[in-house]
């Protein structure tokens, strides 16, 4: 058991976009089978979308997610 105070997340930290942006679109090139790009929005865009949903309920309901959530 450690002493350290858990990180919280919350809709604030999630506001860095940028970087889950292209997490998704590498991880959906990954898994489509054919090379061209439509295959890959076609799952990248509704990851897009409900992370956008997950942020906007975040901040409308103040929700806060703990990284270390095992420990409690």
């Amino acid at each position: 058991m450690t002493t350290e105070q858990p990180t919280k997340i919350t809709y604030k930290l999630l506001a860095y976009r940028k970087f889950l942006y292209v997490a998704i679109l590498f991880i959906s090139a990954c898994l489509t089978e054919s090379p061209d790009y439509t295959g890959q929005l076609l799952i990248s865009i509704p990851l897009i979308i409900l992370f956008e949903i997950l942020i906007y309920l975040m901040s409308k309901y103040k929700i806060v997610l703990f990284t270390n959530w095992q420990e409690q």
